[in-house]
This record gives C-alpha cells, sequence and structure tokens, in this order.
C-alpha cells in the first residue's frame, strides 16, 4: 500500500495517482503563470533573491552540521 495525499493506493494504481497529480499541478501552474503578470518585477525579483538566500544557508548550515534555529 501507498500514501498519497491521504488515501492508501495499491502498487497497481500509484502510476495513474502520480500522473493525475502531476496534470492537476502543471494546469495550477499555468492558472498561477497568468495571475503572476499582475505582480510588478520587483516585488517578484525580491522574492525570489529572498528564497535564493533562505535556501543558501540552508545548504551552509547542513554542510557545517548546525540545526536550522526557527
Amino acid at each position: 500500500m501507498v500514501l498519497v495525499n491521504g488515501a492508501c493506493l495499491r502498487r497497481g494504481a500509484y502510476f495513474p495517482a502520480v500522473l493525475l497529480r502531476a496534470v492537476c499541478r502543471s494546469c495550477f501552474l499555468a492558472d498561477l503563470a497568468r495571475m503572476m503578470r499582475h505582480i510588478p518585477r520587483p516585488v517578484m525579483m525580491g522574492l525570489v533573491n529572498a528564497l535564493g538566500i533562505l535556501i543558501f544557508v540552508a545548504q551552509i548550515l547542513h554542510l557545517l552540521h548546525h540545526a536550522w534555529q526557527v
């Protein structure tokens, strides 16, 4: 049995469930891309930069064997 989105699936149903999830996700992202046109470019650049800094700090702490402090 495999647990996907809270539903137990047998091995034969795992691939169709993953495929359906990928289709749903791509439809959501297509709609999200259309809505993102209304967000100003400086705001998006700040968001992407902040995300990059968070990922970088998390990786550095992981390399130095320190836990992430929340």
